[in-house]
């Protein structure tokens, strides 16, 4: 099902990223073919997908009850994705989707799957070279089928959705629908689950408060929700699938730029790299009417706890030092940075979950499945791990089982 872009060992192929270096593509046909190849892979929804791709997004202002009609929006676009994709993954979304249909490739990590595809470890290298450091740690550290699954789910449109001034939109509608319902400052420390009731245990200013309900929804990813006690009647399923959750280390860095200096060079702004430091770049204002430029940076892994350990000028001064190297003149450039870990965030801990080879075949299944009266939300429990249209989608669906759910 993969793309044949690879057989015989033929010619090299350059590929200048960190100074000029040697890829050999094995395919016995003219080097420009085969590059022209392995960008229709890219285009067709393989697994860069997402990252770093030059794609014209168009903003949009979203208001709560535009969200269910853009995740319906997704779910019609996915019909025209590749079939060939579609017959590796199937249709994650479907409910009878199951992850263990597709165990043989939940075994294997992608490089494992394009080589026994037939490509050679250099092609394999070559084609998850920058965006695959944004994987777990390391894209040889995670299940083929779950960065197929993503990169299927991306596949089939162009269209990207933002919000105008910024995400804080979002949160600012919810608390203006909400009003004090929402309580802030509030730890959750329990779940004690009864017959008809649960009760939520948590603490607040140091003193522990309970609240009584006939269901809930539990939003927090699972590395967080191990340190919580919850109900013993839980499944074993559910209760593995919580202890065994993987975070995905991630540091992002924002420069500000005098200018948009890199379009006078005819760049875009956009950039997948093997430097090791940082492993993709993006130009953030490409959306605002301004004379000032924004390159963002992406650093997974161990790079990106390695980075956000050190003081912040120093950490600032190495990736831009490493973000001159593709895009030079950003040292000259730059008047002042901002860098964002999410490990470092004391009720987050860590940017997405992720799943090593073999383990969706054992976990999909539990992630949103319901417990007695409690229902589970989040990205990390929906096909799009990682991505803002999970959480919605994760949302919506939980919502609908509680309104469909007995008393």
């Amino acid at each position: 099902p993969l793309p044949d872009v690879v057989a015989q060992a033929r010619e090299p192929v350059a590929v200048r990223e960190d100074g000029p270096r040697q890829l050999r593509l094995d395919d016995e046909r003219p080097r420009a073919r085969v590059l022209d190849d392995v960008r229709e892979l890219l285009d067709r929804g393989a697994p860069a997908r997402g990252h770093g791709r030059a794609t014209e997004a168009r903003r949009h202002g979203l208001h709560l009850d535009h969200l269910e009609a853009v995740v319906e929006h997704d779910h019609h676009r996915r019909a025209s994705a590749d079939p060939a994709s579609r017959e590796l993954a199937g249709d994650p979304v479907d409910a009878r989707w199951s992850a263990a249909t597709h165990a043989a490739l939940d075994a294997l990590s992608l490089p494992e799957a394009l080589i026994e595809a037939g490509a050679s470890k250099a092609a394999a290298e070559l084609l998850t070279a920058g965006w695959g450091d944004l994987w777990g740690e390391g894209i040889a550290s995670v299940s083929a089928l779950c960065v197929l699954r993503d990169g299927l789910l991306q596949s089939g449109s162009n269209a990207h959705y933002r919000f105008v001034d910024g995400v804080d939109r979002l949160p600012q509608a919810f608390a203006r629908e909400l009003g004090d319902r929402v309580r802030t400052r509030c730890r959750v420390i329990a779940i004690e689950q009864g017959e008809s009731q649960l009760r939520i245990a948590y603490l607040r200013d140091g003193k522990r408060e309970t609240i009584s309900a006939d269901r809930a929804i539990c939003a927090l990813p699972f590395w967080l929700l191990r340190e919580i006690e919850t109900p013993a009647q839980w499944s074993a399923g559910k209760r593995a699938a919580i202890a065994s959750q993987r975070a995905f280390s991630a540091l992002r860095t924002t420069f500000q730029m005098r200018s948009r200096y890199w379009l006078a060079h005819g760049e875009n702004g956009q950039a997948q790299t093997d430097l090791g430091g940082i492993s993709a770049v993006y130009d953030v204002g490409a959306f605002q009417n301004a004379k000032r430029g924004l390159l963002q940076t992406y650093s997974g892994g161990a790079q990106a706890r390695r980075l956000a350990a050190l003081p912040e000028a120093e950490r600032h001064d190495e990736i831009l030092r490493a973000l001159d190297r593709v895009f030079p003149g950003a040292l000259a450039q730059c008047e002042s940075a901002a860098s964002w870990s999410w490990d470092a965030q004391p009720h987050v801990r860590g940017a997405s979950a992720w799943f090593a080879p073999g383990e969706m075949t054992r976990q999909a299944a539990h992630l949103a499945s319901v417990e007695g009266r409690v229902h589970f939300a989040g990205d990390h429990t929906s096909p799009w791990i990682r991505w803002m249209q999970g959480a919605l989608y994760s949302g919506l669906r939980a919502a609908r089982e509680v309104h469909e759910a007995e008393a």
